[in-house]
């Protein structure tokens, strides 16, 4: 409450200085903490509540892809992976975005866990191809979704064929 408070000072107190996309920012910022710091308390169940809260109205001027990871994650974690895989972003949607890569390697899981074989597939050979030559600190990521990769097409017989076995 004590930021949300802060915000509000703060923009108040330069008026006409504050652009809409600060502005914006700032109230997702406000907006976000709460969940943040329930995540730095190890309560994974109010995180989930807060991030739910967050108006989608933040999001048109404010960037979300964070907030929208997290609770993705979350979800996920809870073993909720229909709704999860609801909340992530479209592929093409967050291109240009530090997090398009984790969105979607988290898809990937998704679809797997949910036995949408071919779907998954594509979304692990995607990270791969975007993360051609990764930085040592994004290797795992890599590692992860080549793993998919051998996986989904270990099966052999008509299903391998048409999960891209050939390729």
């Amino acid at each position: 409450m004590a930021l949300k408070t802060a915000v509000r000072v703060f923009s108040r107190s330069i008026p006409g200085r504050v652009t809409q996309a600060a502005a914006a920012a700032l109230a997702l910022g406000a907006s976000e903490a709460p969940a943040f710091l329930a995540l730095a308390r190890h309560d994974s169940a109010s995180a989930l509540r807060e991030l739910a809260m967050i108006p989608d109205s933040l999001c048109v001027d404010a960037d979300c892809d964070a907030a929208t990871l997290t609770q993705a994650q979350l979800l996920a974690a809870a073993g909720r992976q229909g709704e999860a895989l609801r909340i992530l972003p479209p592929r093409n949607a967050l291109f240009g975005s530090l997090l398009m890569v984790p969105n979607e390697l988290l898809r990937a899981r998704l679809l797997e866990a949910q036995g949408e074989r071919a779907a998954a597939l594509d979304a692990y050979v995607w990270v791969t191809k975007v993360w051609r030559s990764p930085d040592p600190a994004l290797r795992a990521f890599v590692a992860e979704a080549r793993n998919g990769i051998r996986r989904l097409r270990g099966e052999r017989g008509p299903a391998a064929k048409r999960l891209g076995a050939d390729r």
